[in-house]
């Protein structure tokens, strides 16, 4: 029978390579930023739609992000952080500066702020969180009351 690293050796493992890579792309090694990409494009991604709700926008935030692991991997210091932590920071800067970037070119963006705000933020309990109850039931209050009466067996 194979035995398995447990969890914390296998994250620890995770995260060296992660530093091995950054320090292959800041000597230019383009196949470590391949390998990066590979490794967290999913989750970089995953984030910007997840903020954005568009996939064409989370596409390029994601690009924009893995341009700047590029053009700035001397910047990142693994004393200071993991590879995860800089990279996710970047995508949730990025994506925010594309919901302004947006909203500024008077484009239709449907998510506003509490929007943003109610997706990267976890609620703390099953159900939501005080805050996204009384957005709900504000939003309740603008229906008219057939409509209501029809939502609030839901």
């Amino acid at each position: 029978m194979v035995q398995s690293r447990p969890k914390g050796e296998a994250r620890e493992a995770e995260k060296a390579r992660d530093r091995e890579l950054m320090r292959r792309v800041v000597r230019g090694e383009q196949d470590a930023l391949e390998e990066l990409m590979l490794r967290w494009r999913r989750p970089v991604y995953s984030l910007a739609l997840r903020i954005l709700r568009n996939p064409e926008l989370a596409e390029e935030v994601s690009q924009d992000v893995f341009l700047k692991v590029w053009k700035h991997a001397a910047v990142f210091e693994d004393q200071r952080g993991a590879f995860s932590s800089w990279v996710l920071t970047m995508t949730h800067h990025g994506s925010i500066d594309a919901l302004r970037r947006a909203k500024a070119r008077g484009s239709q963006v449907t998510n506003t702020l509490d929007n943003v705000v109610a997706a990267t933020l976890p609620s703390p309990r099953p159900g939501g969180s005080s805050w996204q109850k009384m957005r709900l039931q504000e939003a309740m209050e603008t229906l008219p009351d057939k409509q209501r009466k029809v939502i609030e067996p839901a």
